[in-house]
């Protein structure tokens, strides 16, 4: 969004001046004004040809509740090819441009069209069958090719009797699988179906649950911490209501009523806020008495140590808060592997939330790492 603004405000584009790239881009909205499909199908015709162009300039149906003060994000007029302006921008800018120019011009062209094919091989008293997909036309592939459009098995043209060369024969045995695991693309694609939030929130909705130790982030996928699971349960077992992923998509059908005057804010307020607040302190009160146990103990009372959530996430506190404030952090079980000391590596968090390991013994030991050492039975690092 960072960078989609810069675009959004403009850039210094050589001998033009300052220039802004693209449209407002904290919009749902698949509305482009005449002028701009004008410019964009007389570019298309001159650069693809006139069989690229549709009779009639594309229309697209606004999913519920869209944003429909903007147009669609979309380059901004005049139209400026990537290519022409990639000296000026960053590598970033120019991918993110890139990939809005390709989207609309792609959006803007004919439909691809596939013919559906199923070959059957006869060997000796054998019969072995492909099935997949040959490409007629192009269309909108000639910009942009999807995901999902990747993945489409492309045969090549075949004659009914044709000899064939055996190069490899592929056998497998399929299992269910689990669902893959949340990436950035695929929350985001959920969020849309399930009609939580707007485009402009989905980079803070990801960023807070990374910041606040919900999930992290392990080769592009979200693998949920157990702070994540326990303030899942909680919120699920005392806020059910505001859990189900039908509230949010209710609750902006009630502001856009709100905002067109069908609905008092007052009463729409006063209805969710008196039983939330209720719901709040029971909750409150429980969630206060709700510690993990441990077998450890406290060297400054003897009281056992219980396992308590805080801002940083997990740590030891005395069972006898708040007569013995005593607290340390929960060790990794492993030594630190700076040399002569004695400390254990910790989790520990940057201020913009990135985890890495450090020394207990911070800040006599300053030894940080991003990936936990192995070690062996004792502990040691190796």
């Amino acid at each position: 969004m960072r960078i989609a603004q810069q675009l959004y405000e403009g850039l210094e584009i050589g001998s033009a001046g300052s220039a802004g790239l693209i449209t407002y881009m904290r919009t749902d909205s698949v509305r482009v004004s005449g002028e701009a499909q004008q410019a964009c199908r007389d570019y298309i015709g001159q650069k693809y040809g006139v069989e690229y162009l549709p009779a009639k300039p594309p229309q697209y149906k606004s999913r519920k509740r869209a944003q429909g003060a903007h147009e669609a994000i979309r380059p901004a007029l005049p139209l400026r090819e990537p290519q022409a302006i990639e000296e000026y921008l960053s590598p970033e800018q120019y991918k993110l441009y890139t990939l809005i120019w390709n989207k609309f011009l792609a959006s803007q062209l004919r439909p691809a069209v596939y013919g559906v094919t199923t070959i059957l091989i006869s060997a000796a008293e054998f019969l072995f069958k492909a099935t997949g997909s040959t490409l007629k036309f192009a269309g909108f592939m000639k910009v942009f090719a999807t995901g999902e459009e990747q993945k489409k098995q492309i045969l090549p043209p075949l004659k009914k009797g044709e000899e064939l060369d055996l190069v490899k024969l592929d056998s497998g045995q399929h299992f269910t699988q689990p669902p893959a695991r949340f990436s950035d693309a695929s929350l985001v694609k959920v969020l849309e179906e399930k009609g939580i939030g707007r485009p402009s929130t989905y980079a803070p909705i990801i960023q807070t649950i990374i910041f606040r130790d919900y999930v992290r982030r392990k080769k592009s996928y979200f693998f949920p911490t157990e702070l994540g699971f326990t303030v899942s349960d909680m919120l699920t077992k005392y806020f059910p209501r505001i859990l189900d992923v039908k509230f949010t998509a209710a609750l902006e059908e009630e502001l856009d009523e709100i905002e067109e005057g069908k609905l008092e804010w007052v009463k729409a307020v006063k209805l969710f806020y008196e039983p939330f607040t209720r719901k709040l302190v029971i909750a409150q009160r429980k969630v206060k008495k709700e510690v993990i146990p441990t077998k450890e103990t406290c060297e400054l009372c003897g009281r056992p140590m219980v396992i308590k959530w805080g801002r940083h996430g997990r740590f030891l506190s005395c069972s006898g808060f708040p007569e013995c404030k005593n607290a340390r952090s929960i060790t990794t079980g492993v030594r630190c592997p700076q040399e002569g000391c004695e400390g254990w590596l910790v989790e520990r968090r940057t201020r913009r939330g990135k985890m890495f390991y450090g020394c207990s013994k911070y800040p006599e030991c300053k030894y940080a790492a991003n990936e936990l050492p192995q070690a062996d039975s004792d502990g040691q690092a190796h």
